[in-house]
């Protein structure tokens, strides 16, 4: 042993010692059950640990995720904590032998070091923050504790023996309710108060009042189930939780609690709560009770139970099916039935059934009777068609009968003879008509029409390319506008280029003046994106939609087409596209895929890219929907020299980023509408600034931005040891509901995140905020991203700051994404709250770079 090491050692040894001998805790009065400990380490520790100064108050949950989130399993303490606290001690060391003083630092803990030691047994010199988050029960345990009421804090820091109960027997359950958990009056608060008691006594076996034998029953019965439910019907808002147990008496809504719960109980058998207390399958009861759209204290239209009765058990209904529907149960479908309906079953039809509601709602809520029978068939359709139904969506189309009329069509094309160049060729035209609807060119009521003709034109009785080509011909070309400037495929006909100019949007002529750096720019982003789409296709091999239009090959129809809906989505000419120029001839439909499903379903699922099975990279799926499967490649790097880290946030979150800069509409984002959104956040942040450090109105913001338990129960501690840091417990996505932004939602929602994650849809989507721990555990969908807008928030910012049109946002977005997923500095995989504070931490200075690289692209 060196001489080095051995003086290490001995630092080792002295720093330990002294951290244990320091690390009683001491009461703190008027917060609320909280009493500070001493870390292990110092301030050094908790920037091993990866908690800022801000976070101080959130150290015990937040590294009880890091900990214990991936997969929650039980066992020895982690080796990460060992290695962590060992690089603390060893840093607290040296610079103690170096002279430095110390930096102690504290964290609230709740409860009493008296009672943790009572409750895990301990001697007392063993470091008491070591034995907390090293033991993953107590972890749990606490964590639950420091999101709950100071009620249920005051009364477990009088018992050990119930505390002591808890870590051996529901730490789980209890990180998960702990935040739900209130005593009034000595009783247990139950959620929705007396009329719900009676329901929650006969699920629990226990009344409220008997707390302890309540709170047992709650944490434990059925495996932690109860739990779940009983925190998730607390944190509901009460119109939703009125209308999830309807009744006009106390034994009528205790019954509909009674059947409500049955879908918390029953679904995903494999979960155990106590193993995996952050996992959460998707969709699960929780995303159809916080979703689903609620009118007048019932799940809002289309409502009908016998409507949905079919739609749940019959796929590809026609009119005639729908004339002979039994429709005696006219009432509206009960939200515990929908639920218990939606996540019975295999992964794939609950995800279906929630997402077929969902659209349902958002599209066809306004329905008359006489449009029913094509709502039904359109619906009916989603299974099996999705990857079109979703594209109608996208394009704003909202007439019923063109939604019927597409859906009709496309179980004629699937059935076609030739079914690959069938289904391959009609996709096509009607990615074209969706690129000329986001770009500008077309608006919904003109898109919804080429559908329509398209529709009806395939059901004729020719082949359905040579079809597709008498379109193009006949309806499409005449319907865009002339070609402005020939290009390398203008041919006599200019079909192929007519095309390529109605899919980069309407070339403006006035387009907006802008002045940078001392020079004069037009802002002209229709051109910038036709120069781009040009040096795309270049470079993909294809006969040309003119030629193969004359021919009448089907085979270079096809190709033509497939040539043409890739060009848009392939981003930078000098990226992706210059290694697989012949992407598009690889693409996979799967029509003649070995497996039965496959050849059934994936020609009409969302593309997905294929990759490292052997094959080269490719998309498998429609053609429907490119732009999204390969946003990531739309993404850009303002210095391309230097590598930058490797992220840290899950891969579903960086596609959901990524995703929404292609699902960003920018012909629709309108300066007055960007103005508004600036304006909220401007007074959300000023009502934070009026309440200062005062308790009762710093709770009551917490409340209205569905801040996370935890950090509204620190508030308290927060103002007491670091006032200074209260404003970032509000990020820009809280300032903003604070602010009560005057839009209409469906405006608000063009400002937002891609909202796939959470009911489907391929557009963006401003969630109402809720705690980011909700939507936790479903790493594998990206919720989490979904929840954080923040980015764009700032630039919306800066874009202000720097007077710039508001549909350059999405250019400017996509140098911010692939700057920000490789710096958030992730701990976990549900990270929100390093998400949220890169976001805010975006500097005006690396904007004004992204502008600067729009010179000579967007900006001429």
């Amino acid at each position: 042993m060196t001489a080095r090491t051995l003086r290490a050692l001995v630092l080792l040894l002295a720093a330990a010692g002294s951290a244990a001998a320091s690390d009683e805790t001491q009461p703190l009065d008027g917060v609320a059950g909280f009493f500070d400990i001493q870390v292990t380490g110092g301030r050094h520790a908790l920037d091993t640990f990866g908690i800022t100064e801000a976070e101080r108050a959130l150290t015990v949950p937040l590294l009880t995720r890091r900990l214990y989130g991936a997969s929650g399993a039980a066992g020895d303490p982690p080796a990460s904590l060992a290695s962590l606290l060992t690089l603390a001690r060893m840093a607290a060391a040296e610079r103690g032998a170096a002279g430095v003083p110390p930096e102690p630092v504290t964290v609230p803990m709740p409860l009493s070091a008296a009672t943790w030691r009572a409750a895990l047994e301990l001697a007392a010199p063993v470091d008491l923050f070591q034995a907390i988050v090293g033991d993953r029960a107590a972890a749990l345990t606490a964590s639950g504790l420091a999101a709950s009421d100071p009620s249920v804090r005051a009364w477990f820091n009088g018992d050990a023996n119930l505390l002591r109960w808890v870590r051996r027997t529901a730490p789980g359950a209890m990180s998960i309710a702990g935040r739900s958990l209130r005593l009034d009056e000595g009783r247990v608060a139950t959620p929705g108060g007396e009329e719900l008691v009676e329901g929650w006594q006969a699920l629990a076996g226990a009344s409220p009042t008997s707390r302890e034998t309540f709170v047992r029953a709650i944490l434990t019965r059925d495996q932690g189930r109860l739990a779940w439910f009983f925190d998730v019907m607390a944190t509901l808002e009460p119109a939703r939780l009125a209308a999830a147990v309807p009744g006009s008496t106390p034994a009528a809504r205790g019954e509909a609690l009674r059947a409500l719960y049955a879908s918390f109980r029953d679904v995903d058998a494999s979960w155990r709560v106590e193993q995996h207390p952050f996992l959460r399958t998707a969709p699960d009861p929780w995303s159809v009770l916080t979703t689903v759209a609620i009118e007048d204290g019932h799940l809002a239209p289309p409502n009908a139970a016998w409507a949905w009765r079919a739609l749940f058990t019959r796929r590809d209904l026609t009119r005639r099916d729908v004339e002979r529907l039994d429709r005696t149960a006219a009432e509206p479908a009960s939200i515990a039935w929908v639920t218990q309906e939606i996540v019975r079953g295999v992964a794939r039809a609950r995800t279906d059934r929630f997402e077929m509601l969902c659209l349902a709602q958002r599209v066809f809520g306004r329905a008359t009777e006489e449009e029913w029978p094509d709502v039904l068939v359109a619906l009916s359709g989603y299974p099996r068609f999705k990857a079109l139904l979703l594209t109608l969506e996208r394009m704003g189309v909202g007439a019923p009968g063109v939604w019927a009329a597409a859906v009709t069509a496309a179980r004629h094309v699937d059935g076609r003879g030739d079914r690959a160049r069938a289904i391959a060729s009609f996709q096509a035209v009607v990615a074209i008509i969706e690129r000329a609807r986001l770009a500008g060119t077309l608006d919904a009521a003109a898109a919804a029409r080429l559908v329509l003709d398209l529709a009806r034109a395939v059901e004729g009785p020719r082949d359905v390319p040579r079809t597709v080509a008498a379109f193009i011909v006949e309806t499409l070309v005449p319907a865009l506008p002339p070609l402005a400037r020939p290009d390398r495929w203008t041919a006599r006909t200019a079909y192929e280029s007519t095309l390529l100019q109605a899919m980069a949007g309407p070339l403006d002529a006035a387009a907006p003046a802008l002045e940078w750096e001392g020079l004069p720019y037009r802002v002209d982003v229709a051109g910038g994106e036709l120069e781009r789409i040009h040096a795309v296709r270049a470079r993909l091999p294809s006969p040309g939609l003119d030629a193969a239009i004359a021919s009448g090959r089907d085979r270079d129809l096809v190709a033509a087409l497939t040539a043409l809906v890739y060009a848009p989505a392939l981003g930078d000419p000098d990226g992706a596209v210059a290694l697989g120029p012949d992407i598009g001839a690889r693409h996979e439909l799967g029509t003649s895929s070995p497996s039965w499903a496959r050849r059934a379903l994936q020609p009409w699922l969302p593309p997905r890219e294929l990759m490292g099975d052997g094959g080269p990279w490719r998309l498998a799926g429609s053609l429907l929907g490119l732009d999204l499967a390969l946003a990531r490649l739309a993404l850009r790097r303002v210095d391309e020299h230097d590598l930058p880290p490797r992220p840290t946030i899950n891969l579903n979150d960086q596609l959901t980023i990524a995703r929404t800069v292609a699902a960003l509409a920018g012909a629709e984002l309108a300066d007055a509408d960007r103005a508004e959104v600036v304006a909220a956040l401007e007074r959300g942040r000023a009502r934070v600034a009026r309440a200062g450090v005062e308790l009762a109105a710093l709770d009551a913001l917490a409340v209205e931005a569905r801040l996370s338990g935890h950090a509204r129960q620190a508030i308290p501690w927060m103002a007491r040891h670091t006032p200074g840091v209260l404003p970032f417990l509000f990020p820009l996505s809280r300032l903003l509901w604070l602010g009560v932004p005057a839009l209409p939602p469906d405006r608000l929602d063009r400002f937002g995140v891609y909202g796939e994650a959470f009911d489907g849809r391929l557009t963006t989507v401003m969630r109402a905020p809720v705690p980011w721990e909700d939507v936790g555990g479903r790493a594998d969908i990206g919720q989490v991203g979904t929840l954080a807008p923040d980015l764009i928030l700032r630039l919306l910012e800066e874009m202000t700051r720097l007077n710039l049109p508001s549909r350059l946002l999405p250019a400017l977005l996509a140098y911010a994404a692939q700057d920000y997923w490789h710096q958030v500095e992730a701990r976990f995989a549900d990270d929100w709250p390093a998400m949220v504070r890169q976001a805010g931490a975006l500097d005006g200075a690396r904007v004004e770079d992204y502008v600067a690289a729009l010179a000579g692209r967007l900006l001429r």
